[in-house]
């Protein structure tokens, strides 16, 4: 449907896909989206069928229309049977007692009432449907044999006929050529080239196994022994290393049959996990999760799976290894007979819940662990320091910085203390100052952060000196943290070195293990953006960004509760690195799909990420504003503000760069929405708040505070103030020059809109002389960088010409070269008004004056403007696109 263009209608089209939980196939379609430069977001719905009330509307409904479908015309109102209990929360066995009440009125008999006898009853028309094809000649195949085919399909899913006929055979269904096409007529395949469809819906499909086992209570259904073991057949010699490509199907299937049918749990499922725990990490993450939900399935069978779990993190288990701990951890504990083995226990608990996202109750399992350690004496202090480094992780992730510092730093002290006597503690040390640097940052504590990062580095290197191999990763990880360290400090370039040292080092250990360093390399790619947006590298920027998103998919897909902030985060860098290289409508996208993403988040933990989503809201407005859409930007900008407000207020230390780039942007907004006295206000509280910032530290907010004032001086100007727009713009360019002698690449395009504004501010002031000056170096500076990156650059081309020729039109000089700059500049924005009408339509008509105003001039032999005023669009100054908050 979304490959179909749709007809042309006046405002945005919204589809609505309700689906069952989302997992990989919604984010693999959100991605589609977001290239199609669609907007999405996803919500999380409540149950259908809460209330019996409403669980009796669902029946009505759906015998209606069952009753339409089989022509029943003399029942208008049909008996609810009762629908209390938990398995009638699902509508599809709502829907399947209607369909059955339904048959069993057209056949002149009983419907059950039950959801087993409900779903034996539905299941006799399947075998009524065998038999009457075997009767009439259309298959060879006599109905037990079919049946036997058919639960083998709803375990293993649909495959190619060979293979079918393959899988068949090991369980004993014989003549398996004949049967597999014999099941094709009774269940034709989606796809021609395949067999053994199974039976949908999958409930029904799980009830079938049940009922065809033998142990199951519906005492009219006769088992087909042969079921017993069928499953043990088909996955006998199965190594969970390299599994049979049906094996993570049927123990899925086998996990889901037995969360409702106690036999298949204790007659199927559990012996054969007993036999092969390596099964059940085949099975993946939701089957693990199920099964530990299983209280049918025995602490001895997940004692053995637990036996098989990787030592460490695996992306692609740590959910359902989390599930398993989790219910292993309770018994475990009681039967513990020392204060070791609890802390430990606690410990690993702790771990697993955090790599599983699960980080409220991996805290609560690490405090336990560390005060246990504690109360154990030295002899644990390096146990001790271990927890507690893993703890301040969780408390991080959850927004609670106080306590996370307090966790690093006793970690930092207790291993100082171990290294002393014993230097084999010190890569521990080194990852543990590595922890309090991001920690201390995230308290807005930039110098210290700095200071423990760079000791951290040193050591790691001494260590990689001496065993390159083992600490390659830990390596990594530090140079990542010390590139934001350096950022933060104004060191752009050597920041940008130890980015690309810490994104090699990934990518070897990536190659080593594939199933532990992924988010880390995401994470490395995606503050590797960050660096060469530092220093004017923007395309390579939007490379690394783009390959940071499609990583981050794959983890968030698998695991979305502990990737799918990283997720979030990647794609709101994502929209700010394409808007820098003019892909706006792509920037737009994907930076709402991020907004959505942090909305549902920060719904169900707002401490930990109302600060992410109050940013993504700032930068989603920053977006819109790019292709025109004034209203939305507003509105998200200003909720942006209003969650800083509130966060500064108890936080100003963290919060108050933020507060202060939202309410730069919010001045922007308000500005382009004719709101010119309210835009002044906003952004000289902007300009107060980055003052305050840069006299502590300059090199990190002073390019901040330049774009502040250079908006603050187009609004005064705006407003008529042209003195105090003066003296705002040269503040401005004075900054911006000192950085873009240092760093052209990152600083020339914001000095070249800075010195458009001083110009029509001198203008303004009667300084033509100067002004003229000023105007000329910006168009060059402008050239110089459309040359090297039209698309990103023509705007500000554009921009920089017309005030170029609104000076000269003010002056009365160089009328010649004020005209062709109007012309060109009218040719850019043209061009871009093709393409986004909603931002560049209105930028086109402002030429109108400036244009009229030069005609005039031009037919004046003394080639002055006699009114001495500026044509009306061109006498406003250019206010900035709006700060990112973090590019």
């Amino acid at each position: 449907m979304l490959r179909e263009r749709v007809q042309p209608v006046a405002g945005p089209v919204r589809v609505l896909l309700v689906a069952r939980p989302a997992g990989s196939w919604w984010h693999g379609l959100r991605h589609e989206l977001a290239k199609a430069g669609m907007a999405s977001s996803a919500t999380g719905l409540g149950p259908l069928a809460p209330t019996i009330a409403g669980r009796a509307a669902i029946y009505g409904a759906a015998c209606a229309t069952f009753a339409d479908r089989l022509g029943v015309t003399d029942v208008t109102e049909w008996p609810v049977p009762d629908l209390a209990g938990d398995r009638w929360k699902l509508v599809l066995t709502i829907h399947m007692a209607a369909l059955a009440a339904v048959d069993a009125h057209v056949r002149e008999t009983t419907a059950p009432i039950e959801p087993d006898l409900i779903s034996a009853y539905l299941l006799d028309r399947e075998h009524a449907h065998w038999q009457a094809l075997h009767g009439n000649g259309r298959i060879g195949t006599a109905q037990a044999m079919i049946g036997r085919a058919a639960y083998t399909a709803t375990l293993t899913g649909p495959m190619p006929r060979a293979r079918a006929v393959e899988v068949l055979t090991a369980v004993q269904v014989e003549p398996s050529n004949s049967v597999v096409d014999d099941h094709a007529m009774c269940y034709p395949p989606d796809d021609p080239a395949a067999a053994l469809q199974p039976i949908y819906p999958d409930l029904l499909g799980e009830d079938f196994l049940a009922l065809s086992t033998p142990g199951h209570p519906v005492a009219d259904y006769l088992p087909d022994g042969w079921a017993t073991t069928a499953a043990a057949k088909l996955l006998s010699g199965v190594d969970a290393d390299e599994p049979s490509p049906w094996a993570a199907s049927a123990v899925t299937v086998l996990v889901e049959t037995a969360r409702r049918w106690p036999h298949i749990a204790t007659g199927v499922l559990g012996p054969l996990l007993r036999a092969n725990p390596g099964l059940a990490l085949t099975a993946g993450n939701a089957a693990m999760t199920g099964l530990a939900a299983i209280e049918d399935i025995g602490m001895e069978v997940l004692d053995l799976i637990a036996a098989r779990f990787p030592a460490r993190r695996h992306l692609d288990l740590d959910v359902g290894i989390a599930a398993i701990t989790s219910r292993l951890t309770g018994p475990r504990l009681r039967a513990a007979v020392d204060d070791h083995t609890r802390a430990s226990l606690h410990d690993e608990a702790g771990q697993r819940l955090g790599n599983a996202g699960r980080y409220a109750e991996g805290a609560d399992a690490l405090a336990a662990a560390a005060d246990l350690y504690r109360h154990m004496g030295d002899e644990y202090a390096s146990e001790l320091a271990g927890a507690l480094s893993s703890l301040s992780y969780l408390y991080s992730k959850l927004g609670r910085q106080s306590e996370a510092i307090a966790a690093t730093t006793e970690a930092v002290g207790t291993l100082r203390r171990l290294v002393r006597t014993d230097v084999s503690h010190l890569p521990d040390l080194a990852n543990a100052l590595q922890s309090l640097g991001v920690d201390l940052s995230h308290q807005g504590r930039l110098a210290e952060s700095l200071d423990a990062t760079v000791e951290g580095v040193r050591y790691l290197r001494l260590i990689a000196e001496a065993d390159p191999e083992r600490s390659k990763v830990d390596l990594a990880r530090a140079l990542a943290n010390l590139g934001i360290r350096l950022s933060h400090a104004g060191e752009r370039k050597e920041a940008l070195v130890v980015g690309r040292e810490a994104v090699g080092l990934f990518r070897e250990a990536v190659a080593r293990d594939p199933t532990r360093h992924q988010d880390e390399l995401a994470l490395a790619l995606d503050e590797l953006g960050s660096r060469l947006t530092d220093v004017g590298r923007r395309e390579q920027a939007v490379e690394a960004s783009q390959e940071a998103v499609v990583l981050h998919r794959r983890l968030a897909a698998v695991n979305p509760a502990a990737f799918g902030p990283d997720l979030a985060q990647s794609l709101g860098r994502l929209g700010i690195r394409l808007s820098f290289v003019g892909r706006w409508s792509e920037g737009l996208a994907v930076t709402a799909e991020a907004v959505g993403t942090w909305r549902l988040l920060a719904a169900m933990a707002p401490l930990a990420y109302e600060p992410q989503l109050a940013e993504a809201l700032s930068l989603y407005g920053v977006r819109a504003a790019e292709v025109g859409r004034v209203a939305d930007a507003l509105r998200a900008t200003a909720d942006a503000a209003h969650v800083l407000r509130r966060l500064a207020s108890d936080n100003p230390r963290a919060y108050q760069p933020n507060l202060a780039a939202t309410l730069d942007n919010l001045g922007v907004r308000l500005f382009e929405a004719g709101r010119r006295t309210e835009a002044r206000q906003v952004t000289a509280e902007s300009v107060q708040l980055y003052r305050d910032l840069a006299a502590a530290d300059p090199r990190t907010y002073e390019p901040d505070l330049a774009m502040a004032l250079a908006n603050l001086g187009a609004f005064a100007s705006s407003l008529g103030e042209p003195e105090a727009a003066v003296e705002a713009a040269a503040e401005a360019v004075q900054i911006r020059g000192r950085l873009a002698a240092a760093n052209p690449d990152a600083f020339l395009p914001d000095l070249a809109m800075s010195l458009v504004n001083l110009g029509i501010g001198l203008a303004k002031t009667h300084r033509c002389s100067d002004g003229l000056v000023v105007t000329a170096d910006a168009v060059q500076m402008c050239r110089q960088l459309s040359a090297n990156v039209p698309d990103a650059f023509r705007f500000d081309l554009a921009r920089a010409l017309r005030g170029f020729a609104a000076v000269r039109l003010w002056c009365g000089r160089e009328l010649p070269e004020a005209s062709a700059a109007a012309d060109e500049s009218q040719a850019l924005l043209r061009s871009l008004a093709d393409e986004y009408p909603d931002k560049f339509t209105a930028e086109l008509a402002s030429l109108d004056d400036i244009r009229i105003g030069l005609q005039a001039a031009s037919t004046n032999s003394s080639g002055d403007n006699p009114d001495g005023v500026l044509p009306s669009a061109a006498s406003e100054p250019v206010a900035g696109d709006g700060q990112d908050a973090t590019p």
